[in-house]
């Protein structure tokens, strides 16, 4: 990525909920033009963060992690088996799903995609 114009300030912010007075603060990223070579294309992008000093050049690397990440997290919730039960089964379950993130991980990670690959088992297991 090419950055053309690029900043950091910080924010004061306030607002009102339930009648109270809440505020805070937070330091927001500027960054105008970037160039994405992969659409050859520029854009702006703003990020919000609670850190005080922002390494500028690299921040947008480190949302994209981040992001990679919150993805990683949510799918592996999708690979939960929902049950009503409160006893041992929930410790077989959530056994279960961690033993199936690990064959994953072990196996298929760099040729399918978790999600993939648990649309690819339920298919197999439904047959």
């Amino acid at each position: 990525m090419h950055f053309v114009s690029k900043c950091c300030k910080h924010f004061n912010f306030s607002f009102y909920q339930n009648g109270k007075k809440t505020t805070g603060d937070t330091y927001l990223a500027f960054l105008k033009k970037i160039y994405d070579h992969r659409t050859e294309e520029y854009s702006d992008w703003i990020f919000a963060t609670n850190l005080e000093t922002i390494d500028l050049d690299s921040i947008m690397m480190h949302y994209k992690m981040r992001t990679i990440i919150e993805i990683m997290f949510r799918v592996r919730d999708e690979c939960r088996i929902r049950t009503e039960s409160k006893h041992k089964e929930v410790i077989f379950l959530f056994t279960y799903e961690q033993l199936v993130e690990s064959v994953w991980y072990l196996f298929y990670h760099e040729e399918v995609s978790f999600k993939r690959f648990l649309i690819e088992l339920s298919s197999v297991a439904a047959r």
